[in-house]
């Protein structure tokens, strides 16, 4: 998953679109995250996660369709949080030394 991918995924959990009815336009996940990319580019990546089962369409919004992150969309973005070094299991992260418990910090 490149970086895109990743803030889009983050966006739709953050602001809670895990069903139909909660789910966000192109256009609302683009002003929650001020991106640089244009619009298509967000939908192009939306759709690849469509097809592999991250995210599922919601109810229309007018003519705008609408996306929510899916259970394998959340495993996935906890997943790459993990190897990435945040929200690992046995709670270290990028600011605790390997084996630092919390009163040590």
């Amino acid at each position: 998953m490149d970086r895109l991918g990743f803030i889009i995924l983050s966006v739709l959990r953050t602001n809670g679109a895990t069903n139909k009815i909660s789910s966000m336009s192109v256009y609302e996940i683009m002003q929650a995250e001020n991106f640089s990319q244009k619009g298509n580019t967000i939908y192009k990546k939306m759709k690849g996660f469509e097809q592999s089962g991250y995210i599922r369409r919601g109810l229309k919004e007018g003519h705008a369709a609408t996306f929510y992150i899916t259970p394998e969309g959340c495993d996935l973005l906890e997943s790459e949080k993990i190897s990435a070094g945040f929200g690992r299991p046995d709670s270290t992260g990028p600011d605790k030394q390997k084996g630092e418990s919390d009163d040590e910090k």
